[in-house]
């Protein structure tokens, strides 16, 4: 793996996964309980859309809903970079092919952000021609994520030893 940009590698990866660990936690936590409060007035969450429904009726529900596409396009952009980071990081090892571990005269690895920016392009032409809906991706997302975090704890337990594992 390519440590060279984290500073304490050994102490501050560590720190992300624990504070990811525990966001994710109480993230879930207050979607499950604002989900079961609205569920209780009557308010319907089905859906992607559902918690759109429900920030329509806070105060500052339109103000809330641009900021939550602001969010989605930082995530798409964290998505892209981090992914080419794992892409370049890959090439440089040789685990995909080498060209993808090549760092522009700036020091970017403009291969492998580029090629992350084509396969994410891809992957919107596909879901427009083959009409996937925004609820199915949604759900395959988050059934990613769960898969992914759910190696990488797999990971932290195989390379940890005693009680910190």
């Amino acid at each position: 793996m390519d440590w060279e940009n984290l500073q304490d590698p050994e102490k501050n990866v560590k720190r992300v996964f624990w504070l990811s660990f525990g966001l994710t936690i109480f993230i879930y936590l207050m979607l499950a309980a604002t989900s079961i409060g609205a569920d209780a007035d009557g308010i319907p969450l089905s859906g992607a859309s559902g918690l759109v429904e429900l920030v329509k009726f806070t105060p500052p529900g339109n103000l809330l809903i641009w900021l939550m596409g602001i969010v989605i396009i930082a995530n798409v952009t964290c998505w892209n970079f981090a992914s080419s980071r794992l892409v370049y990081s890959s090439g440089k090892e040789e685990v995909l092919p080498a060209y993808l571990g090549k760092i522009s005269k700036k020091g970017q690895p403009m291969t492998s952000i580029l090629s992350m920016y084509v396969a994410f392009v891809l992957v919107l032409f596909g879901t427009y021609v083959f009409d996937i809906s925004v609820s199915s991706l949604l759900m395959l997302v988050n059934q990613n994520f769960l898969f992914l975090y759910g190696f990488i704890l797999l990971s932290y337990w195989k390379t940890e030893i005693g009680w910190r594992r």
